[in-house]
């Protein structure tokens, strides 16, 4: 909320502050002097409120934060990764098993070639 406001105070400084140099200034170092001074005033002045919105505002109203709702969907999150988990760790012992079982085969066959080739 506050990054929006500052975001905006600034932008919108910046192009007030640009149009009056632009007016009033014909020197491009002038202008570009003008507008960066008021475009920190813009800034100090979104500063300034923002800390006083930050400083007068109860954060209990705006953020209300209910622990045990929290807490249940943390829960849940918990038990889909732990479910994801254990496919994959089910998914690397297949893989495993298949690379276990193709080396068998494949020394299997060295073994028989070498036999034919006695």
């Amino acid at each position: 909320m506050i990054d929006f406001y500052m975001g905006n105070l600034v932008t919108i400084g910046f192009f007030i502050s640009l149009i009056f140099s632009v007016l009033t200034m014909t020197d491009p170092f002038d202008i570009l002097i003008a507008t960066i001074m008021i475009t920190v005033v813009f800034y100090i002045i979104g500063l300034f409120t923002s800390s006083l919105l930050i400083r007068y505002t109860d954060m209990k109203e705006v953020y209300d934060l209910r622990r045990d709702q929290l807490e249940n969907a943390l829960d849940n999150f918990v038990d889909i990764i732990e479910r994801k988990e254990k496919k994959i760790d089910e998914f690397v012992h297949f893989i495993r098993e298949l690379e276990e079982e193709e080396v068998n085969i494949v020394q299997k066959r060295r073994e028989a070639e070498m036999k034919a080739e006695r």
